[in-house]
């Protein structure tokens, strides 16, 4: 599972935002998608385990959430990213992030 990969500080948010949008009683604001947690998967030069690093995206559609980060100038061709975790907007705002934004994890 993706989820040991991570940070557990990571797991923990992921799992937290993940279950305000299980069903159960109704919540006072159905929670709407607005950003994704992206994995940045780096292979290391002497091999082992590559290095798995998570950001917080504030793009709606999947795959323009994956394109706006391999926009950044710190990412090389030989990187893999992933998009893992949707993430509602009310977890974008406790993150202080607007459209388009990127915040590491």
């Amino acid at each position: 599972m993706l989820l040991r990969l991570l940070p557990a500080g990571v797991v923990a948010r992921c799992l937290l935002w993940k279950r305000q949008l299980e069903p159960g009683p109704a919540p006072c604001h159905i929670a709407s998608m607005a950003g994704y947690v992206v994995i940045r998967i780096t292979e290391r030069l002497g091999g082992g385990e590559p290095l798995r690093t998570a950001y917080a995206v504030a793009e709606p559609n999947q795959h323009r959430a994956i394109a706006l980060f391999k926009l950044r100038p710190d990412h090389t061709a030989d990187e893999q990213v992933e998009a893992v975790v949707e993430l509602s907007q009310s977890a974008l705002d406790s993150l202080g992030l607007k459209p388009g934004m990127i915040k590491p994890l």
